[in-house]
């Protein structure tokens, strides 16, 4: 992923500075998530048809973020009648009150 000026925010103090880098768009969120060593594929969802992604790959295990409006046991049941059983798993949250990029752009303005 090529960063751009924008996506660096440099915080100095005490001799101490520390980079954060700002992903500002799902492309650069997907690139990131790709680039991690324990996730095999990652692709962008579908706008008008959520399960559309799920039923082309018919993957192993089914990730949704912290944030996400749907209920695992919701997304069970529309995937179970579809005849597809993967793992439904809800990622926690990392310091969600620090880190969540919709507030680390507002503070960035």
């Amino acid at each position: 992923m090529e960063l751009k000026k924008h996506h660096k925010w440099i915080l100095g103090g005490f001799g101490t500075f520390v980079l954060i880098y700002i992903i500002v768009s799902e492309k650069e969120r997907l690139a990131l998530v790709k680039n991690l060593k324990i996730v095999d594929k990652a692709i962008l969802g579908d706008m008008q048809n959520f399960l559309k992604p799920i039923i082309n790959e018919k993957p192993a295990v089914v990730c949704l973020g912290y944030d996400h409006k749907l209920k695992v046991k919701e997304l069970q049941t529309k995937l179970s009648e579809l005849g597809l059983f993967p793992v439904i798993k809800r990622a926690k949250a990392y310091f969600s009150n620090k880190y969540k990029s919709t507030h680390l752009r507002r503070i960035m303005g």
